[in-house]
């Protein structure tokens, strides 16, 4: 089955892509290899009329990966290639799934057809012995092996394939596969083209080259090149019947694996290799001789290989075949130019139509004592030249191992010029135009031109034309010289003249002198003075006052860190004292009800204590009355019930003091009961405030473990730093959701988009902006709607992307900003200088196509280029309190680094302590630290709330302690209770057994009544005595409570005044701070300021010294010090041997004086040197100049003029010899024509006319007379006169390795072209150095006959490949002409 070609490049896609093929390689391998289509390239015509872009089914580029093959290592050869897919070299052995979805009916090719096709690989070494043992002669078995080595060369150059016309790109040797049936061969999967992807990608190439795009640029493009094996890398290098030699291999040298593409270096620098060991191939033709001549994309030629003798290679084909295309390439592959060559202009015409790129291989023979860099190219060298379509191209030369050892065109010219093959001289390289031109009319000038550039005697003549231009301007410029030297002298005379006249003025330039010298180190004691005073500033002043500001730094320091641990300490304190008087405000309470309680029970005591005592006055009233009225008869009564009475009291006193001591028991376990009752309360709120404390820590420690957690996962997740868990479900949930298309742009999470450029600056960024970090930016108000759930969306059916998450985000906000806003721009006058950081500062924002929007959020939101970042919270308060700078930048807010605040309305200044759930910063660049730290944190509280439980423990033990004595207290409180109610019982009982009711009845009624009140009162009295017992306990036990009531009324008090007494303390420990971090800020800017001035001696000092040191180094130039003092001290002498006093004297030597008495003294020799109009000092200086000038350039002039003799008789000994040379020259042409006519008993001699300029044959055919009218002789026989010419000038001239001469049998019969041939093969013979190339149109068929001839003639037989002779195919047209003429002949 055939897959239709496919019409889009979507539908080459949807086929190629994933199929297994198999691309036929032809050339050196001729072989098929598997490939997988890993891609297609979109190498497209232009539009059709439908408007899809059309792919030119013969050029469908596909990027195939070649499979692996055994024995090949994959990291040194490269496995994609971009090939052409066609179905002449390629078969489809299976589809990929797009293929198969498209042709469901596609069926593979059997395995038999598959291997059919396939057939097992061939190494290169195999392939030379089966043609070594299929060739019968030795020397063309020798040269197959060359060409098979050749071949498995590394080629440069890449994969694409130019069409689908394999033949196009057969190679010229074809080694055919041996009979393996004996042997056992390895299976192979394919082969693989050279270097790796891998490879490729890590050295920064791009693997897939060769496009169809890429080929039209500037790049370079070479042949199609299959993949190139080195010999002895198949199947491992195990095979036992592969040595695994090279013929041209390195001694001891290991064999590179795989290739290496063009202009693509290894990884690490190959050694240049060294042939100097390798030796010549036996029987190798001379340096320069070609071997092989490879061509490509050349003019008509797509692809041509082909190999020469090192004898006569006969190329022969009719008129359109390309013959003279082979010439042009042989003069462009050795540097000829365009239009030295005669076909072109320009280089690019010779690339083939419609291709990018031309190239030429010429392989020449390298062998001999000519070789040119042996050691570096081998026995045999390739020069490769490609020419681009577009301009330019590239030359070098590979080495015998196919390797590039030399680029550019200035390597291939230094090897033309040392192997003599100019492929521009006619005696080398004889056009079909030049060998017309010989043939035809040409006239003797333009053959002594052809003469002359052959010989290279034009170039010489010029070479001595210039030199006599340059010997005549050396003697033009000697007498200029003569002339200049003389006027030099006349001017030296005259001023040593005038300098004599000037030296009178000598002594006023010593006394100059001496001041001079004076003067130059006066500027030297100033510095030292000033350096004196300024090192003692910088050493001591200075130092020691910034030692005591710094002493006061410290001091301050510590005095406000003093201040900042009391002010800890207070809050502690304070906290403690709201805690206790809490407890003690429940105290108060309670004693306040039973002090109500015991006043109620006292009033009622009182009360009955009242009752009684009326009770007690009524019946003593009425017992008196009674008393006085029968006296006489409660005489007697009372004497017979005295004794029973006394007893009877005596058992009421026992019981009343036993009900007393009873009273006072009871009175003690009460106030013992309330005791424990008021410790067992401050002992539970003792634990309260303990299981609070721990309640606090163990808060602290689940916080801790939440931010750990949150840090931990934010590390794993950065995202969660801006919203938890939720935030990464959410951004999961807006990229699936970008994928769908359902937002406009993607929203961005602003914290993930912002980092910092100092994490010191974290703290101070999140506390201004850290409600921001957790929002979301959106494009429009439909993303927003996409992105979270709101009542409308839910009415309508639709779900935000928030409501479906498992987790909420924390902090989740949407803000509404368009991505198309360009960056809010912020006037310059607006924003605060640049030493003042801003929020907008110290955030680095991204970089892309929405780099902008996060940074207008912030702007719009957060107004972070009108928020402050300080250092300290004092210089952010100093900001708050500079109205000027808040008004004019409009400032919002000063954070400090700890994340306090200051800020400004109107005229207040507020300062707002660190939030302490903004601990840890979330746009840091590492969290590590911070996991570190809360895990400290985290172990410090856990430990701490280890502590408090055991303090919890300690103090529940204490309150159940104190329950417990509580409930002893209780429980003795209720015993004596009951023990009081007991003995008042039995108080009672006694009180009711009263001995007067036994004597009532004996009394009368008035006894009776008497006895009744006797016992009432005693009721009475014992009553009364209980009840103020009663009233008396009730009253101390009120008494108690009221005191206790007193002290606990006192203690509310005394705990606000502890708490007004500790606040007071804390806003003077914060005065006191205010007023220390005042005084710290004086010091530290006086320890600057110190510091500065410090500095700013220590730059005049370092100035002052740098100054000193040049200051120094000038006086040292004018004099020395020993010196300057030496000339001081004699002004001094001259001025006291004229008289001047010391005061004077002392004065001259100030350094204004001296620099008027300068000013004087060059004023006076100024005058006298204004007279001369020159001064002594230069004038001697000119004079010293001139002469030593003068003195040089005698001897240059002398040097000249030797130099000039040695010129002119160079020159005329050059000129001598080379006509000398031109004579012999001529003469040898004249021989050696006659020579080579001679060969054929012709006649014949040439005349070189140098003066006028004209060569003229003479030839005489058959040994006829000499003529020198070649329009006497044939076609053929002037053709025959121009071949020996040609060749004459190659033996006379440059004796070049090979000649190479195009249609030389241009106008000769067949008898003459015989004697043509005849003399070729003579002369090829008679010179076996030179290689003969030739190239005709005519028939070759009698070359056979005319080598006979020849052999008798020599008498010597020649070798059988002696003459090669190499036939053209014939043009298209004229193949199909000659078909249809046989088709006709068959008809007929």
């Amino acid at each position: 089955m055939r897959i239709p070609k496919p019409a889009t490049v979507e539908e080459a896609r949807e086929i190629a892509l994933g199929a297994l093929v198999t691309v036929f390689w032809p050339g050196d391998y001729n072989k098929w290899f598997r490939a997988e289509v890993v891609s297609v390239d979109n190498d497209v015509e232009e539009e059709g009329q439908d408007g899809q872009m059309h792919v030119n089914p013969d050029k469908f580029y596909c990027l195939l990966r070649y499979l692996p093959m055994h024995g090949w290592d994959v990291d040194d050869v490269d496995t994609e290639w971009d090939e052409v897919f066609n179905s002449d070299d390629s078969v489809v052995l299976e589809l990929g799934p797009g293929g198969r979805r498209a042709f469901p009916d596609f069926i593979p090719p059997q395995a038999a057809e598959v291997e059919a096709r396939l057939p097992a690989f061939l190494s290169p070494q195999k392939a030379r012995d089966a043609a070594i043992g299929e060739r019968a002669n030795a020397a063309e078995a020798a040269a197959g092996v060359a060409a098979a080595l050749a071949a498995a060369a590394p080629r440069n150059g890449t994969s694409k394939r130019a069409d689908g016309n394999s033949q196009k790109r057969a190679a010229a040797v074809k080694l055919e596969p041996p009979d393996l049936s004996s042997r056992s061969a390895r299976p192979q999967q394919g082969a693989m083209p050279p270097t790796s992807q891998q490879q490729q990608r890590a050295e920064g190439r791009n693997p897939r080259r060769g496009s169809k795009r890429r080929q039209q640029g500037s790049q370079q493009a070479g042949p199609s090149q299959p993949p190139a094996f080195t010999a002895g890398d198949e199947s491992g290098g195990n095979d036992d019947d592969d040595d695994g030699d090279d013929d041209y291999s390195e001694p001891h040298a290991k064999r590179p694996r795989g290739t290496q593409k063009q202009g693509r270096p290894r990884k690490t620098a190959r050694a240049k290799p060294d042939y100097s060991r390798v030796p010549d191939p036996e029987g190798a033709p001379a340096a320069g001789v070609v071997k092989r001549l490879e061509l490509v994309n050349f003019m008509c030629h797509a692809h041509l290989a082909m190999d020469f003798g090192p004898n006569i290679n006969l190329l022969a084909g009719i008129n359109g075949s390309g013959k003279s295309a082979v010439l042009q390439a042989l003069q462009c592959g050795l540097g000829a130019r365009a239009a030295e060559t005669g076909r072109y202009k320009v280089m690019k015409a010779f690339v083939r139509k419609g291709e990018a790129q031309a190239v030429v291989k010429v392989t020449l023979w390298n062998t001999g004592p000519d070789a040119h860099k042996r050691s570096l190219l081998g026995p045999e060298l390739t020069v490769v030249r490609k020419i681009n379509a577009t301009s330019g191209g590239t030359t070098e030369v590979l080495d015998c191992q196919g390797r590039p050892a030399l680029r550019g065109a200035q390597a291939v010219a230094e090897l033309i010029d040392e192997l003599s093959i100019d492929a521009t001289n006619p005696a080398i390289v004889l056009t079909q135009d030049m060998a017309r031109s010989f043939a035809g009319e040409r006239s003797e000038k333009d053959k002594y031109h052809v003469f002359m550039e052959a010989t290279q005697f034009e170039r010489t003549l010029q070479n001595l034309q210039q030199a006599n231009t340059h010997v005549s301007e050396m003697e033009a410029q000697l007498h200029e010289n003569e002339e200049s030297l003389d006027a030099l002298e006349k001017d030296t005379e005259t001023k040593q003249q005038l300098l004599e006249q000037l030296r009178e003025v000598g002594a006023w330039h010593a006394h100059l002198e001496q001041l001079l010298k004076c003067l130059a180190w006066a500027p030297v004691d100033t510095l030292e003075t000033a350096i004196a005073k300024l090192r003692e500033a910088s050493n001591e002043t200075y130092p020691a006052t910034l030692q005591a500001h710094e002493a006061q730094v410290a001091s301050y320091q510590k005095q406000h860190a003093g201040i900042e641990k009391q002010q800890d300490e207070q809050q502690r304190r304070l906290q403690e004292v709201g805690a206790s008087a809490q407890g003690r405000q429940e105290e108060l309470s309670r004693l306040q009800e039973q002090v109500k309680a015991k006043k109620r029970a006292a009033l009622q005591a009182q009360r009955n204590v009242r009752r009684q005592k009326e009770a007690l006055e009524a019946a003593q009233e009425e017992q008196a009355a009674l008393q006085e009225a029968s006296r006489e008869v409660d005489a007697d009564f009372m004497r017979s019930t005295q004794e029973q009475a006394a007893g009877h009291r005596q058992r009421v006193a026992q019981c009343r003091g036993d009900c007393e001591r009873a009273g006072l028991a009871v009175s003690n376990a009460r106030q013992y009961r309330a005791e424990r009752e008021a410790a067992a309360a401050l002992e539970r709120a003792a634990v309260l405030e303990a299981e609070r404390q721990l309640a606090d820590a163990n808060r602290r420690v689940h916080e801790l473990e939440k931010d750990l957690r949150r840090l931990q996962a934010s590390q794993a997740a950065p995202l969660a730093k801006f919203g938890g868990q939720g935030a990464v479900e959410l951004d999961a949930a807006v990229k699936a959701a970008v994928q769908q298309g359902r937002f406009r742009h993607p929203p961005l999470l602003i914290g993930s988009q912002l980092a910092l450029s100092d994490d010191r600056w974290a703290l101070a960024v999140e506390a201004a902006i850290g409600r921001q970090l957790s929002q979301w930016v959106v494009d429009n108000m439909s993303d927003a709607t996409t992105i979270k759930a709101s009542k409308q969306t839910t009415r309508a059916g639709m779900q935000g992307l928030c409501s479906r998450l498992q987790q909420p985000p924390q902090g989740f906000s949407v803000v509404v900003m368009s991505f198309s806003h360009p960056l809010h721009p912020i006037p310059q006058h607006r924003q605060p200088p640049q030493e003042v950081m801003t929020c907008l500062r110290a955030l680095r924002f991204p970089r892309g196509q929405n780099a902008q929007v996060v940074q207008n959020v912030l702007i719009d939101h957060a107004n972070i280029e009108r928020t402050v970042l300080t250092h300290t919270q004092t210089e952010a308060k100093a900001h708050a309190r500079d109205h000027a700078f808040w008004q004019q930048y409009r400032i919002v807010g000063a954070y400090a680094k700890d994340g306090s605040k200051a800020y400004r309305r109107n005229t207040t200044v507020t300062t707002l302590p660190p939030d302490a759930r903004m601990s840890r910063p979330r746009l840091v660049r590492d969290l590590s630290q911070q996991v570190e730290e809360c895990a400290a944190e985290l172990a410090d509280a856990r430990e701490a709330v280890r502590g408090l439980q055991a303090d919890v423990r300690r103090k529940q033990e204490g309150a159940t302690a104190a329950m417990r004595e509580l409930q002893g207290a209780v429980q003795a409180y209720k015993a004596s209770t009951q023990q009081k109610q007991t003995l008042d019982t039995q108080y009672q009982q006694v009180i009711s057994q009263q001995p007067l009711e036994l004597a009532a009845g004996d009394g009368g009624e008035a006894a009776q009544r008497l006895a009744q009140l006797g016992n009432q009162v005693f009721d009475a009295q014992v009553q009364l005595e209980m009840d103020e017992d009663a009233l008396k306990v009730e009253q101390q036990e009120l008494e108690a409570l009221q005191q206790r009531l007193a002290q606990a009324r006192a203690e509310p008090q005394q705990a606000a005044a502890e708490v007004k007494a500790v606040q007071e303390a804390i806003l003077e420990l914060a005065a006191e701070k205010e007023a220390v971090g005042g005084q710290l800020e004086g010091a530290q800017q006086a320890a600057a300021h110190a510091r500065r001035q410090l500095a700013l001696v220590q730059a005049k000092l370092a100035e002052a010294e740098s100054h000193y040191d040049g200051t120094l180094r000038n006086a040292a130039l004018v004099c020395s010090r020993e010196e300057a003092e030496a000339m001081r001290a004699q002004l001094v002498a001259d001025w006291q041997r004229e008289g001047k006093s010391e005061e004077a004297i002392s004065g001259l030597l100030q350094q204004d004086s001296m620099l008027r008495q300068q000013k004087q003294v060059e004023t006076k020799i100024q005058r006298r040197e204004r007279s001369a109009q020159v001064s002594f000092d230069d004038l001697e200086a000119q004079v010293a100049q001139q002469t030593n000038n003068l003195k040089k350039r005698r001897l240059k002039q002398q040097e000249a003029r030797l130099i000039y003799d040695e010129c002119v008789e160079g020159w005329s000994v050059r000129r001598r010899k080379f006509k000398e040379l031109r004579s012999n020259v001529a003469t040898n042409l004249s021989k050696s024509f006659q020579r080579y006519l001679g060969y054929h008993k012709h006649r014949g001699a040439i005349d070189v006319d140098y003066k006028e300029t004209k060569l003229v044959f003479k030839v005489g055919i058959g040994g006829t007379e000499p003529t020198t009218d070649m329009r006497a002789l044939s076609g053929g026989e002037r053709s025959l006169a121009s071949l020996a010419f040609i060749l004459a000038l190659g033996h006379v001239g440059i004796n070049p390795p090979f000649h190479a001469l195009d249609e030389f049998d241009v106008f000769m019969d067949a008898v003459n072209r015989r004697l043509a041939m005849a003399f070729l093969l003579e002369f090829a013979h008679r010179n076996p150095e030179r290689q003969i190339i030739l190239l005709t149109p005519g028939d070759v068929s009698a070359v056979d006959e005319v080598k006979a001839q020849v052999s008798k003639a020599v008498k010597s037989s020649l070798p059988a490949d002696f003459v090669r002779i190499q036939r053209m195919k014939p043009p298209r047209g004229h193949r199909q002409q000659q078909q249809q003429q046989q088709q006709q002949q068959q008809e007929s």
